[in-house]
């Protein structure tokens, strides 16, 4: 009797741990949902993070609702040393993959997350001889969650004006400079966040800034004075009322 208690008792066991090890195994696959597709993605960004506080990060979403968290687990080849911001995300923008930088690019992206304002970002690329200056926005408000692309629109000019940056970028030694969060000279408390990010000839770098135009050195004043210069020029773009997206001060 005893020896048949003890049976029954294993074999109970036994099926409790196959039982939670297929419940964990379920678990694990819908939890990656690696064969979501691009639109899928997109939809739960959507539904689940772009109006979260913070996109979920700071303990406002568990699981797939932190963006961090989404992020490596749907695109975990993509080797971007920004995959966790969420802004470019919601503006619609590429992460560069720093092991497949394409050596025929000459590009500049210039992304803004700033305070209590609407976040933008502005994308200058030398194609076929020309420059192409692209300005985007989101509907989110900035320093508290990113929203979704809201506004898109791209300028053709000259290639001079590409290779006008492409020179300030070089002689603010933009290239040579290492990644450096935070990268401020003074209480840069509630300050806009700048991504200065370049590809040209093969070459890739990114330069994280607060507040590049009052913090810093003198070198990385030099790189928000190019921010300045863009902005004044996607100002000039009379299809949307920038104003309040980019204040005059």
């Amino acid at each position: 009797m005893t020896h048949t208690f003890r049976l029954i008792f294993s074999l109970l066991i036994f099926t409790s741990t196959i039982t939670c090890k297929n419940n964990s195994s379920s678990k694990e696959i819908s939890y990656h949902k690696t064969e979501y597709s691009e639109t899928q993605k997109r939809k739960y960004f959507q539904d689940s993070i772009a109006y979260r506080l913070y996109n979920g990060e700071f303990r406002q979403g568990d699981s797939l609702n932190n963006f961090t968290t989404f992020s490596k687990i749907m695109y975990p080849d993509i080797k971007a040393k920004n995959k966790t911001n969420p802004y470019l995300f919601a503006f619609e923008e590429p992460y560069i993959d720093t092991t497949k930088i394409d050596t025929t690019m000459s590009w500049l992206r210039i992304a803004v997350d700033p305070t209590f304002r609407t976040a933008f970002c502005i994308v200058i690329e030398l194609k076929n001889n020309r420059t192409y200056l692209t300005l985007k926005t989101t509907d989110g408000e900035g320093g508290y969650y990113s929203g979704l692309l809201n506004f898109s629109v791209t300028k053709v000019y000259s290639d001079s004006l590409y290779y006008s940056i492409s020179k300030l970028l070089h002689e603010a030694n933009f290239w040579t400079l290492e990644r450096k969060p935070n990268d401020t000279g003074c209480d840069a408390t509630d300050a806009d966040s700048w991504t200065f990010e370049a590809i040209e000839k093969g070459q890739y770098n990114i330069y994280e800034l607060s507040d590049p135009l009052f913090c810093g050195s003198a070198e990385t004043m030099k790189i928000g004075q190019i921010g300045k210069h863009l902005v004044e020029k996607v100002k000039s773009i009379k299809m949307a009322s920038l104003k309040e997206i980019i204040p005059d001060n």
